[in-house]
């Protein structure tokens, strides 16, 4: 189980989702429901850098981005960077990309692995 540290930037119109410890594919789908629902920005940012997620499958990926597209319809036009300092997570984030792409989500999704780069893509 994660420890998941969610802030929000309206300004920005960003928020950072901060990952310490084992991140299931059920808590990416739990913990985005909120701020993808209630307060959604154009902009995310999932930071594993502290975390991992390598532990799950490629079928738990594909789930969450079949889930994900009705959660995104909010952030139509958005982009979502993730950031995976290891090889493995470095890896799951870029095997989630082809899965959005499949899944039509309504938003751009790239994996980094530094979180300066993933906020330079961002626009920020």
């Amino acid at each position: 189980m994660a420890i998941i540290e969610t802030n929000i930037d309206l300004e920005k119109d960003l928020t950072i989702f901060s990952v310490k410890g084992e991140l299931t594919a059920d808590e990416i789908i739990q913990y985005a429901s909120g701020p993808y629902d209630q307060t959604p920005t154009k902009l995310v940012i999932w930071d594993v850098s502290e975390g991992y997620i390598y532990n799950n499958t490629s079928s738990q990926f594909r789930n969450i981005a079949i889930k994900m597209k009705k959660l995104t319809e909010k952030r139509e036009g958005g982009k979502t960077a993730f950031v995976g300092n290891r090889d493995a997570d470095f890896g799951m984030g870029r095997m989630y990309e082809v899965f959005a792409k499949t899944e039509n989500l309504p938003i751009e999704f790239k994996s980094f692995k530094s979180f300066d780069e993933a906020m330079k893509w961002l626009g920020i």
